[in-house]
């Protein structure tokens, strides 16, 4: 199942460049939480080809057809809200392993988090680009001491007010020999004005965690609102998956 939503707004067409996005943005004014809508899609067991014809880009116009990124699909799956552990933002697709036959891993396989300051959009990013599939996500605030590396149970310390726990079911962000797929990811700390730090929770039996430390409560002393995208695009040759999350500022 996967979360419900509208198209995405022309301002993202800059932001949402890549394949999987999750962001979380400061709210103003503390909005009662989302409810989780989800829904299923079933996953071919092989790479989906790129079409023939470009699909049209977030803002509505053509997108690049040259050496640029090609947007497959780009949908907003929560909006701004407060996920919260009693309604976590939660989106689930239907995974059957392996996607790929060997080499390719058997399930979406996390390769890279980006960190964007979008502050003329009212928001910060963080996004998780995907390779083989979209995974499905778990989206919420926890305490900032509540970060429990899996499968240590370590405590994790994190900058920031709260926590933001973003989970990916039926992914992995390791290869055979048990190495790091992510080739590249922002150094801590983050330096936002919300989105402060970033830590590795846990990778294991298709699970893939990652803390968000936050910052900037809005004017009622809440946590900041949170937007959820996925985009899927062809990168460089690449078909990816984006898991977005933004966090507003205001």
């Amino acid at each position: 199942m996967r979360g419900r939503g509208g198209a995405v707004p022309r301002a993202l067409v800059g932001v949402l460049s890549a394949s999987v996005l999750v962001v979380a943005l400061a709210g103003c004014g503390g909005a009662a939480p989302r409810p989780t809508v989800t829904r299923t899609v079933a996953v071919p067991t092989t790479a989906t080809p790129a079409p023939t014809t470009a699909a049209p880009s977030p803002s509505g116009g053509a997108t690049p057809t040259g050496g640029g990124p090609t947007v497959l699909r780009s949908h907003i799956t929560h909006g701004w809200g407060v996920p919260t552990a009693a309604a976590p933002f939660r989106t689930t697709h239907r995974i059957v392993p392996p996607i790929a036959p060997p080499p390719a891993p058997p399930l979406p396989c996390l390769r890279s988090i980006g960190f964007g300051l979008h502050h003329a959009e009212g928001y910060e990013q963080l996004s998780f680009r995907f390779t083989g599939a979209m995974p499905g996500s778990d989206i919420r605030y926890v305490a900032a001491d509540d970060l429990v590396a899996d499968p240590s149970g370590r405590r994790l310390p994190v900058r920031g007010d709260r926590a933001l726990r973003i989970t990916f079911r039926d992914a992995q962000a390791h290869g055979e020999d048990g190495a790091s797929t992510v080739v590249a990811a922002p150094t801590r700390p983050l330096r936002g004005d919300v989105l402060r730090d970033l830590v590795r929770v846990g990778d294991s039996e298709g699970v893939v965690t990652v803390g968000v430390g936050v910052g900037g409560p809005d004017e009622g002393g809440g946590a900041p609102r949170v937007r959820v995208v996925e985009v899927e695009r062809i990168e460089a040759g690449v078909h990816r998956f984006v898991v977005a999350v933004q966090v507003a500022l205001h």
